[in-house]
């Protein structure tokens, strides 16, 4: 099996494991791995270092879009104008 069939079945993979867990932060790991499959499929080559700095920006990157869109309302802290009123 060549490295892009692997990296896709990886992410395709991450991705219905989202489904049971909910916390988004699959969901970021497998579009990396998405994002890296399809550099290997347009390049044709496997190159760690390049696939590594792919992963990783693209994860990261879609760990702060995806938290910033599904933000809930019990993230959000409420102030109060005096701290030892009830």
């Amino acid at each position: 099996m060549s490295p892009f069939v692997i990296t896709l079945l990886l992410g395709a993979a991450l991705i219905g494991l989202e489904m049971v867990t909910g916390t988004l932060i699959m969901l970021s790991f497998g579009l990396g791995l998405l994002g890296v499959a399809a550099v290997q499929y347009l390049s044709g080559e496997f190159i760690l270092t390049r696939d590594l700095l792919i992963f990783i920006l693209i994860s990261a990157a879609s760990v702060f879009i995806l938290r910033r869109l599904f933000r809930s309302r019990r993230d959000v802290v409420e102030t109060r104008d005096d701290v030892n009123r009830y």
